[in-house]
């Protein structure tokens, strides 16, 4: 046997290493593709689901919009030799009508000639010339009059008559507009004409059915083009992997905020739809004169595909439907067991199954109609990150696991969902732009009544003047009391200098929980006891508020409870994440921005301790049971202040 040096290079194998780096060549790239669309750019697989439902919706608009649709009759072929000898017709009756007006006016040129003689003979006194021009001027006056006059009116109703002939051989052949235009001209030289301005009238009728019927067939047009641009690879994963490089179907959206600090923000990448209309959280739809066939079953198509099943409400001549009577299915169609059911008027409410991600926004025609998502973005009123192309990264949630600037609101950091008890929170921004504006209203597109759209931020600063904050506490905005020396501490910075707004609830609606000896009084001093329910006949009252189905509970300080439907109630506003809502954006950049790292290791925190004991803290603070009560306790201070602003403190 032949050692490893003696086998010749030409006799060597190498399947093996090559099979080996295939696999390995294979393997990355599989990974690459995972990697790309997965990974690192979750964003198309929601843009992917975005054109799918786009894709349904535009098939029940289709399927909508073929219903009932009109036939549209393809015009006659018209007959030239016919329309050339019609046409010919009208030619030659207008070449006699101009004859005809232009003998009169030969006449009526040569009248007023001889009439200037006879004016002329009768000032001068000449009596046998004046009666002479006078035999002439009337003998013409009679035939311009008479001959002539009627000379012309024949040849303009004979006129008349042909356009009204061309006119009815283009509507019997189906050419309407050119039959109007026909008749409009018979118009203009038979005005008395009552026949032809009736006939006019139908036919503008007819034009305007005739356009209304082809709108609705380029409307079909625009859905199937939609149709076929939505479908395909555009809603597929195989298409995302197909897709050209140079096609704009999934991309990153990016808006330049040079109102807001020159930011970028990308957040409509994953929001692709909340400047869309028809992708709401919440829908109503009515069906009208309904009436079964005694044999099948009634089914409905709703506008939205996809739908939550449980929640929606049904109503049949506005009574509800009993249970067992209809079926709705997450596809959108609602189905009646009753083959026999007949409703002047079916409504339903329900809640659409869109992916909370790829909704519109609320308000949309309001809210963003006055803040173009181009201009404005949308970090400016939500926060968040909008360079961040992920959800950990834009909304900034995780404080724990790595440090954010500012963190979308209205988000539970926990669950990253968006929370009905920190919804108030997100209209703090709004004063960022409209500070000093106590309630931010607009008309509503739907019933025309103003309409306050930060609710909660507007009761926050009335509560904040009702109840006197700005008397113990310095606030921007109150210059004439800012030189008073105050009993509390300036709330200024007040969204930079605490902690959580869970703190800033809990001490606003119990301050002597955490202090005391606070001096700050107790407005609300019943646990619970901070909501207010506001009444459309204008009364306002304060309890516990409990949800039912057909409205609210109240239970007031004495026990008692009010019940009243939803009908009879305008809002419900918790009073205490009001005020907080309202104080929690008054905050200081240059506290943000500090840094917010600190160690958590035993010998680090023991140095510290000994620190605090040492350098004279205790003169005035209290730490254990140690100290003086000149100033606050510091035992719970790691609870109420930021790392930031006690590190710049």
């Amino acid at each position: 046997m032949r050692s490893k040096k003696e086998i010749l290079v030409e006799e060597k194998s190498y399947a093996a290493l090559f099979f080996i780096l295939s696999g390995l060549l294979g393997f990355v790239t599989l990974w690459g593709f995972y990697n790309e669309t997965i990974t690192r750019r979750p964003w198309k697989e929601i843009q992917r689901q975005f054109y799918e439902y786009e894709y349904q919706k535009t098939k029940i608009d289709l399927e909508k919009a073929k219903q009932d649709l009109p036939e549209i009759g393809a015009p006659q072929e018209i007959d030239p030799k016919q329309e050339g000898v019609l046409k010919g017709t009208i030619a030659g009756l207008q070449i006699k009508l101009d004859e005809a007006l232009q003998d009169r006016k030969f006449d009526q040129s040569e009248s007023d000639a001889i009439n200037y003689k006879y004016q002329y003979a009768l000032h001068h006194g000449e009596k046998e010339k004046s009666e002479k021009w006078k035999k002439k001027l009337d003998e013409l006056e009679s035939r311009i009059e008479g001959e002539l006059t009627d000379a012309v009116l024949a040849a303009q109703q004979n006129l008349a008559d042909a356009y009204k002939d061309l006119a009815e051989f283009y509507n019997t052949n189906g050419y309407v507009e050119e039959a109007l235009g026909e008749y409009l001209l018979a118009r203009k030289y038979s005005v008395a004409d009552t026949m032809t301005t009736a006939k006019i009238s139908e036919l503008q009728a007819q034009v305007e059915a005739a356009k209304a019927d082809k709108t609705k067939y380029t409307e079909i047009g625009r859905l199937e083009e939609k149709l076929h641009s939505v479908g395909g690879i555009k809603r597929t994963f195989i298409g995302t992997l197909a897709e050209s490089p140079f096609t704009k179907t999934r991309t990153i959206v990016q808006y330049y905020i040079e109102d807001f600090d020159y930011t970028a923000d990308r957040c409509a990448t994953c929001h692709f739809a909340s400047d869309k209309a028809g992708y709401e959280g919440f829908a109503k739809e009515q069906f009208e004169e309904i009436e079964g066939d005694g044999e099948n079953s009634l089914t409905f198509q709703l506008k939205h595909p996809y739908i939550k099943k449980g929640g929606e409400t049904v109503l049949i001549d506005e009574e509800g439907a009993e249970e067992g009577s209809y079926e709705l299915s997450e596809d959108g169609k609602l189905t009646f067991t009753d083959p026999d059911i007949y409703a002047d008027l079916i409504e339903i409410a329900y809640e659409t199954g869109y992916d909370p991600v790829l909704r519109t926004h609320p308000h949309q025609d309001v809210l963003l109609g006055k803040h173009p998502v181009e201009r404005f973005g949308c970090t400016p009123c939500h926060g968040g990150q909008g360079q961040g192309l992920t959800q950990i990264a834009a909304h900034a949630l995780d404080h724990k696991k790595e440090y954010w600037l500012t963190p979308v609101l209205g988000l539970d950091e926990h669950t990253g969902k968006a929370s009905e008890e920190l919804h108030g929170y997100m209209e703090s921004n709004c004063r960022r732009c409209h500070d000093g504006v106590m309630m931010l209203d607009a008309p509503n597109p739907e019933t025309g009544q103003l309409q306050d759209y930060s609710p909660d931020l507007s009761k926050g600063m009335a509560l904040f003047e009702d109840i006197g904050c700005h008397g113990c506490h310095a606030v921007e905005g109150y210059s004439a009391l800012a030189d008073l020396d105050k009993v509390g501490p300036s709330l200024a910075k007040i969204g930079s200098k605490v902690n959580s707004v869970d703190w800033l609830e809990a001490w606003i609606k119990q301050p002597a929980a955490y202090l005391p000896d606070t001096k700050m009084p107790a407005f609300f001093p019943v646990e619970k006891l901070t909501q207010a329910v506001y009444l459309k006949n204008g009364n306002k009252h304060f309890g516990v508020v409990t949800k039912t189905d057909t409205g609210i509970i109240l239970q007031k300080d004495d026990g008692t409870k009010h019940p009243y439907p939803d009908t009879a109630v305008e809002q419900v506003v918790d009073e205490v994440k009001s005020i907080a809502a309202y104080l929690v954006q008054m905050k200081d950049p240059a506290i943000d921005q500090g840094d917010a790292s600190f160690s958590t290791a035993p010998r680090a925190i023991a140095a510290g301790e000994q620190v605090v004991k040492s350098v004279g803290c205790l003169s005035c603070h209290a730490v254990d049971g140690l100290g003086s009560d000149f100033a606050p306790k510091l035992d719970n201070v790691g609870s109420k202040l930021t790392p930031q602003f006690l590190r710049q403190w």
